[in-house]
């Protein structure tokens, strides 16, 4: 009896790697999974775990990898000080000004993060990002925001305390120091460093800090700490667990676009081969077989060096794809998904 399926090679390109595996198109249709009463698919779901699981790991390593390879180099002149740099990725920091208190996490998400984006693509035009939400040491939750859009650094926490004024975060401040702009938000523009991929994948996918005595003063807000000292001295040793800083709702998102889950795939025939076999003999050390597939590392500006024009051109046509989606998505940060 002959074979139900034909097995091809295929290699996708992606911004970090080239990957070959066996792809195989069966002749036969499988029966449909069994579904539940109210018709959807019955599959078994872990608990909500309040942190990055090695999948969503995953999931936000390429949201960031796709990101990265559509962002441009651009010259910007400072608006006031009239110097010239370049521009690719902007590192952005929203903190609160003071303690959470009992303001749930999910209530800072939807009526403070929600319209600081909306502010940020109806006034300056943002429409590729990721972010990931955590917990600092004070028990205060704070976002971590990657962009390609640059955006002057007065406007981001101008607009950022804007929208934290209805929970009250400014007028507690004001209380404290007197004004009302506090300095809530930090931005980096990443130019520097060398491998810029594996530094914005290896920072923001990182895991929650695990510290058995963790030194810091004690939280005003919300107590998630038991101290094992004298709560009224200056600094004293407290537990942080797991479970002090599991974010309560989402985690993480990005816009839609880069949700984007197709690659760029090439018979592995003709060119594709030629490159394929050329880099895994003159690159070992990059090269690694997991069994199922074969990968071969390589930075950004290598990829551009090895590929023929005709490949070039079908991977810059995959990151195109992924541009072209960005000006119809549904965003991603309502309420609902919060």
């Amino acid at each position: 009896m002959s074979q139900p399926f034909i097995e091809y090679g295929v290699l996708q390109i992606r911004p970090t790697m080239l990957l070959v595996y066996p792809r195989k198109e069966w002749f036969i249709t499988f029966a449909k999974r069994e579904k539940s009463e109210d018709g959807r698919e019955s599959r078994l779901k872990g608990a909500y775990s309040g942190q990055v699981t090695k999948h969503s790991a995953r999931r936000l390593r390429r949201a960031l990898t796709n990101l990265i390879a559509i962002s441009r180099p651009i010259t910007i002149t400072h608006p006031t000080k009239g110097y010239q740099y370049t521009f690719r990725i902007n590192f952005i920091t929203l903190t609160l000004p003071c303690d959470q208190g009992t303001i749930s996490d999910k209530d800072i998400k939807t009526r403070c993060v929600d319209p600081w984006l909306k502010r940020m693509r109806r006034k300056y035009g943002l429409e590729n990002y990721v972010w990931r939400a955590e917990r600092q040491g004070n028990g205060n939750i704070h976002f971590h925001f990657v962009t390609d859009k640059w955006i002057l650094y007065e406007y981001i926490r101008a607009d950022w305390n804007d929208c934290l004024d209805p929970l009250g975060f400014i007028d507690t401040f004001e209380k404290k120091h007197g004004h009302r702009n506090p300095n809530s938000t930090d931005v980096h523009n990443v130019t520097k460093v060398r491998n810029l991929t594996n530094y914005l994948v290896k920072y923001i996918t990182k895991p929650a800090n695990l510290i058995s005595n963790f030194i810091a003063r004690p939280p005003l807000a919300k107590p998630l700490y038991k101290p094992s000292i004298n709560p009224k001295a200056k600094r004293f040793k407290r537990l942080f667990t797991l479970e002090d800083a599991k974010i309560e709702g989402r985690i993480w998102d990005c816009s839609t676009n880069l949700k984007n889950k197709s690659s760029c795939e090439l018979l592995l025939e003709s060119d594709a081969l030629e490159v394929w076999s050329n880099e895994k003999n003159n690159r070992p050390e990059h090269y690694k077989n997991l069994g199922t597939c074969e990968l071969i590392r390589h930075t950004e500006r290598e990829l551009y060096d090895f590929l023929p024009a005709q490949m070039r051109v079908s991977y810059n046509a995959w990151l195109e794809s992924i541009r072209k989606t960005k000006g119809i998505e549904k965003q991603d940060t309502r309420e609902k998904n919060l």
